[in-house]
């Protein structure tokens, strides 16, 4: 399983993101060409190999003729990354970023999600930072981002607006979850060291904050910032493969016996569309020979306080336990397989012995409705037909561009 780190000691932005992915190897060309399937214009981008404090990374920059440009609001970037011919993972991770950000700015400024309008982080360069950045992470056959804390800044940054305290507004409001640790003391580092679309890309891609994961490590890039400080103004990534996923995770619990059974399916639904891994229930016996419910919940760390959250305003408990758990997990990878009269996904594990497949229920489910058969009959189709050369096939398909 591929991986990469962030490791963020002395901040992050977009533009170092794009840039430490170059260095890795991602080649700005193939970037450059990604980035046609969207309706920008008048931009260029370039990159070089510069110096900070010592240490050598990759400069990338986007220049923009600024009277072709105009402010976007997040509707509009929103539909123009759907309705492109971009990757679907790029696409998604790009809408995931963007919706971190509007999400922010609808908090700062009290305005409607889909109204929220754009100013700088609206402008090409940061549509270039950010949709280059997800289109490099996919190039790279990245399964899983990690990040480590990031610094708070200390100082004043020159905006539209006027001058606004570091960390900008919108770029606290992003910080919401996420560990970070005290800045740099120095004159120089009175300077925005995170900005907007920086966090907004861990936000939008990262699984979790904290310490680096235990790996094989395949490449370091430094991305390079636009001023030269006596500290080296670099964000670095690290870049490794995990024979299988070793991670860590959260586990929220809670005893529940006061609660309408009715109310645990919602409960569940709510947990899994806020992002939870795995929710399930279990029957137990409580004080007073009460029977109960053990709820879990399987939560990533930037998950873990909107999933308590959620169990407190739709359960009856008054309390929960959380503790952190470490878990394994084998590469796994999805794609669409064609029956007599739909498709649906199938998900592809590697494990030591060679692969194993199985289809996604939903879509199983949702296919009987649609054409009046029994999942039972979907099921015994897709298992006749996942012959060893059909699963060779689907995992010639999901595989071969990162073996």
């Amino acid at each position: 399983m591929r991986t990469l780190y962030f490791d963020c000691f002395s901040g992050i932005s977009g533009d170092m993101v794009l840039g430490a992915l170059v260095d890795l190897g991602v080649p700005l060309k193939e970037v450059t060409k990604s980035l046609k399937a969207l309706p920008l214009r008048g931009y260029r981008i370039e990159s070089e190999r510069v110096l900070r404090g010592g240490i050598r990374g990759t400069r990338v920059a986007v220049f923009v003729k600024k009277e072709l440009q105009e402010d976007r609001t997040y509707s509009m970037i929103a539909r123009m990354i759907r309705r492109s011919s971009l990757p679907r993972r790029v696409k998604d991770m790009s809408l995931a970023v963007f919706k971190e950000l509007a999400k922010a700015e609808s908090r700062v400024h009290a305005v409607p999600l889909m109204r929220v309008e754009f100013h700088e982080v609206g402008g090409v360069d940061s549509i270039a930072d950010i949709v280059g950045s997800c289109a490099g992470i996919d190039m790279l056959g990245v399964q899983t981002i990690r990040a480590s804390p990031i610094p708070w800044s200390r100082g004043w940054v020159n905006s539209r607006a006027g001058l606004l305290p570091l960390p900008a507004p919108a770029t606290a409001e992003l910080m919401k979850g996420v560990p970070i640790v005290a800045g740099r003391s120095g004159k120089e580092d009175l300077r925005e060291q995170v900005t907007p679309t920086g966090i907004a890309i861990l936000k939008g891609t990262a699984e979790g904050f904290g310490e680096i994961p235990a790996m094989s490590v395949e490449g370091i890039g430094y991305g390079a910032g636009a001023c030269n400080y006596e500290h080296p103004n670099l964000l670095r990534c690290v870049l490794g493969k995990k024979e299988h996923g070793e991670d860590t995770a959260f586990i929220l619990e809670t005893n529940i016996d006061d609660m309408n059974p009715q109310l645990y399916e919602p409960l569940m639904e709510a947990l899994f569309n806020e992002g939870a891994l795995d929710v399930y229930l279990t029957p137990v016996q409580m004080k007073k020979g009460r029977p109960g419910i053990l709820l879990t919940v399987l939560a990533r760390e930037a998950d873990r306080d909107r999933l308590a959250r959620v169990i407190f305003s739709q359960s009856t408990t008054i309390g929960l336990r959380w503790f952190r758990v470490g878990r394994y997990t084998l590469e796994r990878k999805r794609v669409k397989m064609r029956l007599k009269r739909g498709s649906i996904g199938m998900k592809i594990s590697r494990c030591p012995s060679g692969y194993m497949v199985s289809p996604e229920y939903e879509d199983m489910r949702h296919l009987a409705r649609r054409t009046g058969r029994s999942v039972k009959d979907i099921y015994h189709e897709v298992l006749t037909s996942l012959n060893e050369k059909n699963i060779s096939k689907l995992a010639k398909l999901c595989y071969d561009r990162f073996v």
